[in-house]
């Protein structure tokens, strides 16, 4: 019981820590779309002072937005498709190995290929949706001015655009940097079971008995039922966790298998992966090597 518990405080302290790093990615997003969204509120100003004409987002604020997503979608990748080995080399004893750069080098580069892949079409899916949203929020603010605030003017559409522009970008950083994280970990672990099982020294199914995930919440009053539900659920690492409200996710924030939105945004929640001692001592002895042993 002693074990059970220790392991348990473990991965809590994982997630928090993981939690923290997310927030501080969140805030570096959040600021580029305050940015952004305070810039369209100036043009929207300028361009129907000027013309009478809502601001249209024609192609170069898509691609701002593309660029911004871009971005930010790589530094939190970045950080994030590394964190399992990471975690196995906190177990090696460097005075014994070394890293086997070939064999990271090869692992990063797929690894690389998949969320890179991921990344681009996700930063032009969301451009397109948040370029939509913010059309529509324009042609609302504007209406709104001309019929309860004429008199002051279209700087009052304005003001209220970057206020609805500030509120947005904190719910779209929270969800993306979410989204992303957990997509590079759940990446990098794919990648790791392949190099554990590569050369067909390894039996696939000795990996998948030792290889699972767990579901931790943020453990506050924020997190919602249906997650709370499931906090502490262990499937194996090619399963599903399935939410309170029925969503099946690969990882926490995945939509990829229909889970529904109301289950996805704002979520905080972590997807640790973890290994038995036999398939631990596969992969690391496959990314780090003894010295002088080829």
């Amino acid at each position: 019981m002693a074990t059970i518990n220790k392991s348990r405080e473990k991965q809590r302290k994982k997630a928090e820590q993981e939690i923290d790093t997310k927030k501080a990615l969140e805030v570096l997003m959040a600021t580029d779309l305050v940015l952004f969204f305070s810039q369209l509120a100036s043009d929207y100003e300028i361009v129907y002072g000027s013309t009478g004409r809502i601001l249209n987002l024609h192609e170069s604020y898509l691609e701002a937005l593309r660029s911004l997503f871009k971005n930010n979608y790589r530094k939190v990748s970045d950080v994030f498709d590394s964190t399992t080995r990471n975690e196995i080399a906190n177990l090696v004893d460097l005075d014994e190995y070394e890293l086997n750069e070939e064999v990271n080098d090869k692992l990063q580069k797929k690894i690389a290929m998949v969320i890179g892949a991921y990344l681009l079409g996700r930063a032009d899916s969301m451009a397109s949706k948040i370029g939509e949203t913010i059309q529509n929020e324009l042609i609302t603010q504007t209406n709104n001015v001309l019929v309860e605030n004429a008199s002051r003017g279209i700087a009052v559409g304005a003001n209220n655009f970057a206020e609805w522009g500030i509120n947005h970008s904190k719910i779209v950083a929270t969800t993306e940097v979410q989204d992303v994280a957990e997509s590079s970990k759940f990446t990098e672990n794919d990648a790791l079971t392949d190099l554990a099982s590569e050369d067909g020294d390894v039996d696939i199914t000795t990996i998948q008995k030792g290889s699972e995930k767990v579901w931790l919440t943020a453990g506050d009053e924020k997190v919602r039922a249906s997650h709370s539900a499931i906090d502490g659920t262990v499937v194996k690492a090619d399963d599903v966790f399935v939410t309170g409200m029925g969503g099946r996710m690969r990882f926490c924030g995945d939509m990829s298998l229909g889970a529904d939105l109301s289950d996805v945004i704002n979520c905080r929640c972590e997807t640790i992966y973890r290994y038995n001692t036999e398939v631990t001592t596969i992969i690391r002895n496959k990314i780090y090597r003894k010295k002088g042993i080829i």
